[in-house]
């Protein structure tokens, strides 16, 4: 009995903070629409700080309640050819905080620059954590 309490403390909190989120980004929006999915995790820091990994960016830093409800986000990939900055700005424009699973709704606009090229992208983002 002892080992199961430990565990289910334990486990409380591993998963306490961990946001998932899943995205659909337009790039090249002023020539042939280009149209990708990014998956991605996040472990939250505190109240507005959080690093995880995102599919199209990589690892990435957030800082949350900046001024009007702001996001930031920072990124870096390494694509094997090149490494991949991005930097980012969002707003989460529908948030639902539950007892248990909270969810949002938000658009970001990321900038991405390698070596090889540059790109903007306009990324629609609903993420579910606990």
């Amino acid at each position: 009995m002892k080992k199961l309490i430990i565990t289910l403390l334990l486990g409380s909190f591993v998963f306490a903070g961990v946001t998932f989120n899943k995205s659909v980004g337009y790039a090249d929006t002023d020539g042939t629409v280009t149209v990708s999915d990014g998956f991605g995790v996040d472990f939250a820091l505190n109240n507005g700080m959080s690093f995880g990994w995102d599919t199209n960016s990589g690892m990435m830093i957030k800082a949350g309640n900046l001024p009007a409800n702001v996001g930031l986000r920072i990124g870096i990939k390494n694509n094997n050819a090149a490494i991949t900055n991005t930097i980012g700005l969002g707003y989460d424009w529908w948030t639902s905080n539950g007892d248990g699973i909270s969810t949002s709704v938000g658009t970001y606009v990321d900038y991405a620059k390698s070596t090889a090229a540059e790109s903007t992208t306009l990324r629609l983002n609903v993420s579910w954590g606990f």
